[in-house]
């Protein structure tokens, strides 16, 4: 600490010697790097970090002058994208190794649990499955088996949906879980293959990071119910009729003391989850960004994976994973808050709390309807979205093109059309939103109503003691019911968000297929023409759309043997 001291004196000082004789700041230089100055936040002291002193000399600098881009602070290591990528890799890398885990066995002998025997021949998802979010193996059986009730294979000849996913010599192949096989000669294999999710790839990456800040909202929670027990405790001080004055400045003290470390604990916690929020943020945006550099054709010629989408990916669902962590840690702090307050509240009115507890029971299937349609309009939306940045994107790619047929008209139609059905979806997700938000406001009101009203006439006294505290903890309860669902919420845009970007993340790129491109021995063909590239034993994929013809009444009347 002393260390630290002496430093911001020098570096004080230098600054006001620097500006009494009007020299350069060190940012103007044109030999500045900002990698080699300490944050001012890496160096602060530990209470300097607690009371959020280091931000002092740039409010000071901010009241006294505008701003500028040199006045900011420096930002420290772990907040720069490329530390931030290097940390998504490392625990994205994790995630897809444990996805891959039975890759090493492709080639080995494998048998199921009825005792067929056969060779691995691919490992991965069927999207058209029953379920397309589990592994599949690929097995070249030695025998072919008709398939009996109980089968637990599918798909034929390492065939799925019209595509090859592998090449069986005898024509014996299907598909089979992998916990149903056994590898032949590893006595203990790898665990079966995990299916990687982002959300998985963030906590990772950040979980250390929410842990801390779950202490400090720990913290928060248990200092916040001293007020109503100390509110109670003075009550009781004020009525009775011989007080000690020692035990009333105890409990003044102890509700002061019980407020600071209240509000420490909350700044702290707020200012943490924004950091992370804002680091996972960057750290989606650099993947998104580096994935689709290294994208293969085939991967690009998917209409599911257009440049509007990848644009939408590095803003809007990016964006979820900032706006969904800043109270991520209310999933376990709001049921926390409402048990701690409920079991306040059942010592001043007993079984009367029971009457606002079915209030908030009638109010919870409500709210999970409106949330299940807010889940569904917003999966369509996103379409629409993603639809509106490809066509505006093609639009300006092209508006000379644009601009020389006069076209202008004819998009702004089919712009304005994706824009209206994008605000429709938007405006029902509000509609819904609305019944939603004042389902939550009334069932506060109701829940404190019903209880004083059975509690009053099942013959309770209501008097000080019990009112203030119970209209004390009344208002605790009514942030975690608003916050609740509100969480509920932002994690089903989140999950759709997600499921996108994990969708887009695992994806196969260039280097996923090995192409190697070697020079031509001679620039001359056979035909003795020249040519610029070769091309041999090569597989194209395009996706196009096919229109199956309707069949005329003729062909409808022919029999199935002259088709």
């Amino acid at each position: 600490d002393l260390l630290q001291f002496l430093y911001f004196i020098g570096r004080h000082a230098k600054a006001h010697i620097m500006q009494s004789y009007q020299l350069l700041p060190l940012s103007d230089s044109p030999y500045h790097d900002d990698d080699y100055l300490p944050a001012e936040e890496s160096v602060a002291s530990w209470y300097s970090k607690l009371l959020f002193s280091w931000v002092t000399p740039m409010v000071e600098r901010g009241y006294e002058q505008a701003l500028d881009v040199p006045d900011l602070l420096h930002l420290p290591t772990g907040d720069r994208s490329r530390s931030l990528a290097r940390r998504w890799d490392k625990s994205w890398d994790h995630e897809m190794s444990l996805s891959r885990s039975w890759d090493s066995y492709i080639g080995k002998r494998v048998m199921d649990d009825d005792g067929r025997e056969g060779v691995l021949k691919w490992i991965g998802r069927l999207p058209y499955s029953v379920n397309p979010d589990s592994y599949y193996a690929g097995v070249a059986w030695d025998e072919r088996r008709r398939k009996e009730d109980g089968d637990k294979t599918i798909g034929g000849d390492g065939w799925f949906y019209g595509e090859q996913l592998f090449e069986c010599e005898d024509g014996h192949g299907s598909f089979i879980k992998p916990h149903l096989l056994t590898v032949k000669g590893v006595p203990n294999p790898s665990k079966h293959p995990k299916t990687p999710a982002v959300v998985w790839g963030l906590s990772g990456a950040f979980l250390v990071e929410l842990a801390i800040a779950g202490l400090f909202k720990l913290g928060n929670d248990l200092t916040i119910f001293a007020g109503p027990i100390a509110l109670q405790a003075i009550v009781n001080f004020l009525q009775d009729s011989d007080p000690s004055w020692g035990l009333g400045i105890l409990i003044v003290s102890i509700l002061f003391v019980s407020q600071v470390v209240q509000s420490l604990c909350a700044n702290q916690y707020f200012y943490l989850v924004g950091r992370v929020g804002m680091r996972m943020r960057q750290a989606l945006s650099c993947a998104v960004f580096d994935k689709a550099l290294v994208l293969n054709e085939r991967t690009r010629a998917n209409p599911d994976l257009d440049i509007g989408r990848i644009v939408n990916m590095m803003s809007t669902d990016a964006q979820r994973a900032n706006d969904v962590v800043q109270s991520i840690h209310q999933l376990w702090s709001a049921p926390f808050q409402i048990v701690v307050s409920c079991v306040l509240l059942y010592r001043l009115v007993g079984v009367s709390l029971f009457a606002g507890i079915g209030v908030m029971v009638l109010a919870t299937p409500i709210q999970g309807k409106m949330m299940r349609k807010m889940m569904t309009v917003r999966m369509d939306m996103a379409k629409f979205t993603d639809q509106r940045v490809k066509a505006v994107t093609e639009v300006l790619s092209g508006i000379r093109i644009v601009k020389f047929m006069v076209w202008t008209g004819r998009f702004l139609d089919v712009l304005n059309g994706i824009r209206d059905n994008e605000i429709n979806k938007l405006a029902t997700q509000q509609n819904y939103r609305v019944v939603m938000f004042f389902i939550i406001y009334l069932t506060p009101m109701f829940l404190t109503a019903s209880t004083f009203i059975v509690y009053s006439v099942s013959g309770g006294e209501i008097n000080a003691e019990t009112v203030f505290p119970a209209i004390a903890l009344f208002s605790i309860l009514r942030f975690p019911f608003l916050v609740l669902p509100m969480q509920f919420n932002m994690m089903v845009n989140a999950k759709v968000s997600f499921d996108r970007l994990t969708q887009f993340l695992e994806a196969k790129t260039a280097k996923d297929e090995g192409v190697e491109i070697q020079p031509l021995e001679s620039e001359v063909d056979k035909n003795g023409e020249r040519v610029a590239l070769v091309l041999e034993d090569c597989t194209f994929h395009a996706y196009e759309p096919q229109v199956i013809p309707e069949l005329s009444v003729r062909d409808q009347q022919l029999s199935p043997e002259n088709r």
